[in-house]
């Protein structure tokens, strides 16, 4: 009687878990949608996945042709060289990487509905990602030989998800790594720009413009977490932002970004950090942009 009274309590907890998490998602979702409806003619993400259904429903036939023209190029076949590799596992090792695998394969589909263009499979993945990594960390299979492999995993991945360009992956990333960055508050928010620049700097096929994108992204998704708080994170944030803001495709989404950390953050941190930032780039007539003037005001 009192293991079955323990399960309907843990399965309760773990139900209102899940709804707290879900109006967390809503509200979160909402700040995206308002970063990217503010924002004429954006290139990041295509026309159909903003609010307006009826854009959605003109735009159809163009994906369902974009879809067609895919299969049109052939990859090249490439020769690799051949790698001598070394069997130097050992007992314990493979057992390391059996119960670091089983811990992370469960979460692999969760990844692939992130990158969904319907608002709602696109949200039931987040949300069974979140549960999994709670799930992981509530029975102490996160830690795998003094590393934390399947958080860490879990976000290196949702970043790699930013710097693509397939339609919804980018948004879906973003949109999962704040949720994440919200309910997980053991998660330090600086590890996301730490990670960001370690696997845009290893990642060779990523142009000027993804990266861009990627880095508005991890940082919009820090943002709207509510976690940059800290004055050492704060300074971080908005020194990215404004070095990001120099490329002009990504300025004014970077300018909504800063626009939400002014508007949350308490008045003594705008003025001794964000202003001060401000204040010595408008100083410089080459660095001046109406952006700049805008967040002054």
């Amino acid at each position: 009687f009192f293991s079955a009274l323990c399960a309907v309590h843990t399965r309760t907890m773990s139900i209102d878990r899940m709804e707290k998490a879900r109006g967390a998602l809503q509200s979160i979702e909402k700040d995206f949608m308002d970063l990217i409806q503010n924002i004429p003619a954006m290139q990041y993400l295509p026309v159909w996945m903003r609010s307006d259904k009826a854009q959605r429903n003109v735009n159809v036939w163009e994906v369902l042709e974009k879809y067609a023209k895919r299969g049109d190029n052939k990859t090249k076949e490439t020769s690799l060289p051949k790698v001598d590799v070394k069997h130097t596992d050992t007992s314990k090792g493979l057992a390391i990487m059996k119960e670091r695998f089983a811990n992370i394969t469960p979460s692999l589909p969760y990844f692939e509905m992130l990158k969904e263009l319907r608002a709602d499979k696109r949200s039931e993945g987040i949300l069974k990602l979140l549960d999994h990594l709670q799930c992981v960390a509530t029975n102490h299979k996160d830690e795998v030989d003094g590393e934390h492999d399947v958080t860490e995993y879990t976000i290196k991945r949702l970043i790699r998800l930013c710097t693509t360009n397939d339609e919804g992956s980018r948004l879906g990333g973003s949109m999962a790594l704040s949720l994440l960055l919200k309910q997980c508050p053991n998660i330090d928010p600086l590890c996301v720009i730490s990670y960001g620049k370690r696997i845009l700097a290893n990642n060779q096929a990523v142009d000027e413009k993804q990266a861009a994108w990627s880095k508005a992204f991890e940082l919009a998704a820090l943002v709207i977490s509510g976690r940059v708080r800290e004055k050492e994170c704060i300074e971080k944030v908005v020194a990215s932002l404004l070095d990001l803001r120099k490329s002009s495709m990504v300025r004014q989404f970077v300018t909504q970004t800063l626009a939400l950390i002014i508007e949350r953050c308490n008045i003594a941190t705008v003025l001794s950090v964000v202003w001060t930032r401000l204040r010595a780039v408008l100083k410089d007539p080459e660095q001046y942009t109406p952006e700049l003037l805008y967040l002054a005001v």
